[in-house]
Parts: structure tokens; C-alpha cells; sequence
């Protein structure tokens, strides 16, 4: 397997994985084997499917999962042991088909962006506000009033109060005073 990285520019890098036969057969070979314990074909008793037929059947798509796992885990390792600095994860370069059934060695392109440098200079002469924020009974009462207004459950008064939401349905009605079909619906909510 070979890994290379080609910087586009100072944000912007394309990872390259090749990986030939060596990388991936033992892998595969594997999960045909236990494919292969699970198959259930007609002809043929549980468990004892012979090797060929499952590898005719499902050989590309082990060969898929595979070499994702593989690649996976490589693309991460990758960054983590070069200590690349990454904004979000790796995507596949959209332009890029994989042909399973033409070759052996198979090549995979990864878009990444790269975290900007940066430096911050902190020096003794650098000066920063330490706000305290008094708690006190007040403010602690208001953030429960805000965690049960935002939190709590509703529920349907015959008469609404002073300080409550009133959720409204508005619809559009025809000339006969029925709910126009088609017409203008909103959901909305009210505070008194």
C-alpha cells in the first residue's frame, strides 16, 4: 500500500492510496471463509457452499467492504501519524470510478481540507477582562422560568393566562366558510 499527499494549495490536499493485491487478498480470502460458514444454498448443507460459488456470488461485494475497511482505517492513520491538522473528514473524490472487475490494483483519491496556521502572541503585556458573573437568587430563578417555558410540557387550559403561549393553526377557507383545500396553512405561536 502506498500513501501520498499532494498539497492544492495551503488549505486543500489530495490523499492517494494505492493498493494492490498483496494489501487485500488475505482479507478477503477471510470474510469469503466466513461468508462461506453462513451460505445457505439450495443442493448444499448449511455451511458447506464450496468457496468458487460464494466467491462467484459475493466476491465483488466482500471485495468492496474490504477495501473500505481497509481503506478506512489507513486514511486515518495516515493523518493521525503525519499529526495532520484536518477541517471534517476525508471525501472521495467524486470524478473517480472503481473497477472491480478490471483490475487488481486499485487506486483511491481523498479530498481534505487542511486547518489554516495560525499564531496567537500572548505576552506579559497582554491584558484580558476576568468577568464574574454574580449568581444570585434572581438570576437562578429566571433560568428555571427559561428551562420550563423551553422544556416543559404543554398543556391545554380552558382560559389562557397572562404570561402563556397560545399555539394557533391559521387556514385559508373557502366562500362557504370550510377549509379551502389547498389553500394557506400555518402553524404559529402566540405569547400574550
Amino acid at each position: 500500500m502506498n500513501i501520498t499527499k499532494q498539497d492544492l494549495d495551503v488549505l486543500n490536499a489530495v490523499v492517494t492510496i494505492e493498493v494492490g493485491p498483496a494489501d487485500y487478498e488475505q482479507r478477503v480470502e477471510d470474510a469469503l471463509k466466513k461468508v462461506q460458514k453462513q451460505a445457505n444454498m439450495p443442493g448444499f448443507r448449511p455451511g458447506k457452499v464450496p468457496v468458487g460459488m460464494v466467491k462467484k456470488m459475493y466476491g465483488k461485494n466482500i471485495l468492496a467492504d474490504e477495501l473500505n475497511k481497509m481503506l478506512n482505517d489507513s486514511i486515518h492513520k495516515y493523518i493521525t501519524e503525519n499529526k495532520l491538522e484536518i477541517l471534517g473528514n476525508p471525501l472521495p473524490k467524486a470524478d473517480e470510478q472503481v473497477d472491480f472487475e478490471a483490475g487488481k490494483n486499485f487506486t483511491f483519491k481523498y479530498d481534505i481540507g487542511l486547518a489554516p496556521a495560525f499564531e496567537v502572541e500572548v505576552s506579559d503585556k497582554t491584558a484580558f477582562d476576568y468577568q464574574v458573573v454574580k449568581v444570585d437568587d434572581a438570576l437562578i430563578d429566571k433560568y428555571v422560568k427559561d428551562v420550563r417555558k423551553n422544556y416543559g410540557t404543554p398543556v391545554n387550559p380552558e382560559v389562557a393566562g397572562e404570561k402563556d403561549v397560545v399555539f394557533v393553526d391559521i387556514n385559508e377557507l373557502d366562500e362557504t366558510g370550510a377549509i379551502k383545500a389547498g389553500g394557506i396553512f400555518k402553524s404559529t405561536s402566540l405569547g400574550l
